[in-house]
């Protein structure tokens, strides 16, 4: 999965490619691997939940590692709301980068 970091994007895998790479994938196995906490993030020695917990308050954290729904809060400074965009992938496939941020940016 490291080729879909490469800085040239004609080196990353197609959808297709990745598609296909990932129907080999035991799921068990991926599952019980992140469970450990063994899972280093690219560019760093932090694991997923330490990144999960730096990005989120503790209860939303926790709630997300339960794989349960996060409840919608309402703060003075700031609201965060998770969404799905149908057809996103398709979309964002067809634009660069910073397109895509300023098509979530409106």
């Amino acid at each position: 999965m490291k080729k879909c970091w490469d800085p040239i994007p004609a080196n990353r895998p197609s959808f297709r490619e990745i598609r296909t790479i990932m129907a080999d994938f035991n799921l068990e196995e991926i599952d019980n691997w992140f469970s450990r906490g063994r899972h280093a993030l690219p560019g760093g020695a932090r694991t997923a939940n330490q990144l999960l917990y730096d990005v989120f308050p503790a209860h939303v954290a926790n709630t997300l590692r339960q794989g349960k729904k996060v409840e919608p809060e309402q703060h003075d400074c700031v609201t965060i709301f998770f969404s799905d965009i149908v057809g996103f992938t398709d979309i964002s496939r067809m634009l660069q980068p910073m397109e895509v941020m300023d098509m979530l940016d409106r």
